[in-house]
């Protein structure tokens, strides 16, 4: 092989890395690009917004979750905000800022009860349904879910929306005597035991 082609081949190949290098910043740039498109907020941001978030802490359904599932709850409502105000300055300096943080964690609250109705057990907890003997103790959540799923039910058809029920706890404005109507008649099928009859014949 002369030396010309050597070098021909050599500069062939030197060609080839360089396509493969503009390539992969060709690729690394549109990552980065649409990554930056998805996340207009910066962590910095996004943390003083959970934090905003635990002010919150203390609601009904809130007070009841793990600090795992509080951090993903504070995600979601996050991700719903960074959405809604693409600009964090804006968002930060509104006038109803914390209204506008409110009204996101109670809608939030809201699909997390319709994807799972069992949810409902974190405002009505099944250790404390027990304590006021509404439920038999001892029971699993598997036996427990047919109860929530009921009340949720019944909260939809009083109530025409979960949105209003949620609203009504955490405002303080639930009728009492209601509720426990609701909840007494979902929690009836778990006392009515089927008695055995023994023919003594």
């Amino acid at each position: 092989m002369s030396r010309t082609q050597t070098h021909q081949q050599i500069r062939i190949r030197r060609l080839k890395r360089v396509l493969v290098l503009i390539s992969a910043l060709m690729v690394a740039t549109t990552l980065l690009l649409t990554s930056c498109n998805n996340r207009r907020w910066n962590d910095k941001q996004r943390k003083a917004t959970r934090e905003m978030i635990e002010q919150w802490r203390q609601l009904a359904y809130l007070n009841a979750l793990t600090e795992e599932e509080f951090a993903l709850f504070a995600g979601r409502v996050t991700d719903v905000l960074e959405e809604e105000y693409p600009s964090y300055v804006e968002f930060v300096e509104m006038p109803m800022v914390g209204d506008s943080v409110e009204m996101v964690i109670v809608a939030t609250i809201v699909t997390d009860i319709k994807a799972s109705p069992t949810r409902l057990g974190h405002i009505f907890p099944y250790e404390e349904l027990v304590a006021n003997n509404i439920l038999p103790e001892g029971l699993d959540q598997a036996t427990v879910a047919p109860f929530y799923v009921c009340l949720a039910e019944k909260v939809n058809t009083l109530y025409g929306t979960m949105l209003e029920f949620v609203q009504d706890i955490i405002y303080s404005r639930l009728d009492d005597m209601i509720v426990a109507r609701m909840i007494s008649q979902c929690a009836q099928p778990y006392w009515d035991v089927e008695m055995e009859v023994i023919d003594i014949r």
